[in-house]
């Protein structure tokens, strides 16, 4: 069941709209887990984004952001997308370059330029020691920032193929353990304000 979140287009971006639906698509075909994962973080990522008082245009980015934030690893080897195991470090490294191609990918798209670089940096940690730029607090997009916090929770909460999902209440736990140094505190805190609303809950398990 879809649990995407009509966002209203920016005026005259319907053409976009197709755009990002058709990546979106090519992502879900390409790997569906990845797709249905997108769909969740998307539906979060608007409720954070409209907790934390993002504009209209920003909230239609991040929005489009969080649908294809992974639609860099269209560039992972299925060896390493589909492992079921932890990933070597040199794996690793590679799987890391997704955030930096789906930027590539999506600013040839004119008008995606915005929603580009919300996806380049939406594994940077608050502290500056995440990547792929090593950008640290307010440097990060706000929006790449609520979607670093909604994307760890979404991922810690669905079943992996070298792990089991992990409780709610845990997965807050973790966000918790890593707040201000992975995640903005600010984000984070009004994160755990919208959890708490049964709304929230249920279209994450939908």
């Amino acid at each position: 069941m879809s649990i995407r979140t009509a966002v209203q287009p920016v005026e005259g971006n319907g053409v976009l709209e197709a755009t990002v639906e058709a990546l979106s698509g090519a992502l879900g075909l390409r790997d569906r887990p990845t797709g249905a994962h997108s769909g969740r973080v998307e539906r979060l990522s608007s409720t954070l984004g409209r907790r934390v008082g993002l504009s209209r245009r920003s909230s239609s980015d991040l929005a489009w952001a969080a649908e294809l934030h992974d639609i860099g690893k269209v560039g992972v080897p299925d060896a390493l997308l589909l492992k079921p195991g932890p990933l070597a470090d040199g794996e690793w490294e590679v799987l890391k370059r997704h955030a930096s191609w789906g930027c590539d990918l999506l600013r040839k798209v004119p008008g995606l330029e915005r929603v580009a670089v919300i996806v380049r940096h939406h594994h940077e940690r608050f502290d500056g020691s995440g990547y792929p730029d090593g950008l640290g607090g307010d440097d990060i997009p706000i929006e790449s920032r609520i979607l670093a916090v909604v994307d760890a929770y979404v991922a810690m909460t669905e079943e992996r193929p070298y792990r089991a999902a992990r409780r709610p209440e845990l997965a807050v736990d973790e966000l918790r353990s890593h707040r201000g140094t992975q995640f903005d505190p600010v984000v984070l805190d009004a994160f755990e304000t919208e959890l708490e609303r049964d709304a929230v809950w249920k279209a994450l398990s939908a």
